[in-house]
């Protein structure tokens, strides 16, 4: 399908650019344009056979030139600045396997698909219910088609060929075979009774229960939030719909500082049991964002001031402690356990996003409609580690799934720091009290 899409489009558009890409250089070069070569060399012996014109261009190993300005090419994921100035007025761009491409990649293209003719192309199987590929099927924007191998005419049965007339649904060779979906079948299904239930599938007159990898692999289907997410969609939405009261304490602001170019520095507000809202910014130099993040504070009328001083956060936080706002606290995610958490919880970040998970599935956090915010945080996922610790997934792994920085979820997690659980617990006992933490920490 994209190999023909990308031959249909450079040859039907005039100039055009197509360009393709892929989560490593050899999905680049062996799987899609190995199946353009394979395409445009049937293509010129059909016209040579039929005495009709031959496809023009430069076949190259991943890359197909008419002429200057009308060019497809593939592209390594590596180098994101790749792919700026491919600017056209017909401009194409496939991405395959899109789940495991780079966040960084997804905001290039972005960034030169500005035309009115520019289009996007993205392929994957859905192997994440996270990330920007699943985003995409989020967003009414983007048209999105699910293919299930159920539907290829390949697995139809000799009944239901005969019924749609063989010779009109041709086998197609180096497709998906009725035998290789019999044997996931075999392999990933579990026959049942339940003829009515959810998901079921009828296979041969029986009905069938399909695992994970068979809804993934064969049907086509997101996976459900799995047992290491930390968060469930269901439960973040409720987080968003709930009603809560108008009780302003503890108040506090959260500031999580960017470490890279595409990262974004966030700042998120909390009263009460509800996070008010979370706002960001980009290529904020340490002194802006010191000043930025004091403005918020006293506008706010905030009782405690956290600031992500790990890496560069350091010099904001620096910058911040020189005007010794009240309830200043530095905030350093892979720093130890407090009170006494040490043993359940394998550093800070872990303890925050843990209090943070407790808290919206017990129905005691109100969220804010910001769909980047849900996004981050259903991404999210954690295990266990030697000693039994809960831990938190790195922001290296989820890159590696391709899934950018949490900055917005980061910044409201901080807003579970256990000094801001203190001041909850006082509120709802004592409600006339309010308890302001004076130190600087």
């Amino acid at each position: 399908l994209a190999a023909d899409l990308l031959l249909w489009f450079l040859y039907t558009h005039e100039p055009s650019v197509v360009l393709t890409t892929a989560p490593t250089w050899r999905q680049v070069e062996s799987l899609l344009w190995e199946e353009v070569r394979r395409r445009h060399r049937r293509a010129c012996v059909f016209a040579e056979r039929n005495g009709t014109p031959v496809l023009p261009g430069k076949l190259l190993q991943t890359q197909l030139k008419l002429s200057e300005g009308h060019f497809a090419m593939g592209l390594s994921t590596d180098e994101p600045v790749r792919f700026q100035g491919f600017h056209a007025e017909n401009l194409l761009i496939i991405l395959d396997e899109a789940c495991g491409i780079d966040p960084e990649i997804w905001e290039a293209v972005e960034g030169i698909c500005v035309g009115q003719n520019n289009r996007v192309l993205a392929i994957s199987n859905p192997l994440d219910s996270a990330g920007k590929f699943y985003s995409l099927f989020q967003n009414p924007r983007w048209k999105t088609l699910t293919i299930s191998a159920l539907d290829h005419p390949n697995v139809l049965s000799p009944t239901e060929r005969e019924e749609r007339n063989a010779e009109a649904v041709p086998m197609i060779p180096g497709a998906v075979t009725r035998e290789a979906v019999e044997d996931r079948i075999s392999s990933w299904c579990e026959e049942t009774d339940l003829e009515d239930a959810t998901g079921t599938l009828i296979w041969e007159g029986r009905h069938y229960c399909p695992n994970a990898q068979f809804r993934i692999r064969v049907q086509g289907e997101f996976p459900e939030a799995g047992e290491n997410s930390l968060l469930a969609r269901d439960k973040l939405a409720t987080a968003q719909s709930l009603f809560v009261s108008v009780r302003e304490t503890p108040c506090a602001l959260a500031v999580d500082v960017a470490r890279f170019g595409s990262d974004e520095t966030a700042f998120a507000l909390r009263r009460g049991d509800r996070i008010v809202w979370v706002k960001t910014v980009q290529g904020q130099d340490t002194m802006t964002t010191a000043k930025r993040a004091l403005a918020l504070y006293r506008e706010a009328g905030a009782s405690f001031l956290l600031v992500d001083e790990t890496g560069v956060g350091g010099g904001v936080m620096d910058r911040i402690n020189e005007e010794r706002p009240r309830g200043l606290i530095g905030v350093q995610f892979g720093a130890s356990p407090l009170e006494g958490d040490e043993v359940q919880f394998v550093n800070l970040r872990a303890q925050m996003y843990w209090r943070l998970k407790v808290w919206i599935e017990a129905g005691k956090l109100a969220l804010p409609a910001d769909s980047l915010l849900i996004e981050q945080l259903a991404s999210l996922r954690y295990d266990t580690n030697e000693m039994g610790r809960i831990r938190i997934e790195s922001k290296d792994s989820m890159k590696k799934r391709g899934i950018g920085s949490p900055d917005r979820a980061d910044a409201v997690a901080m807003l579970m720091h256990p000094a801001i659980e203190g001041e909850a617990n006082r509120a709802r006992s004592v409600s006339s009290l309010v308890w302001r933490g004076a130190q600087a920490w």
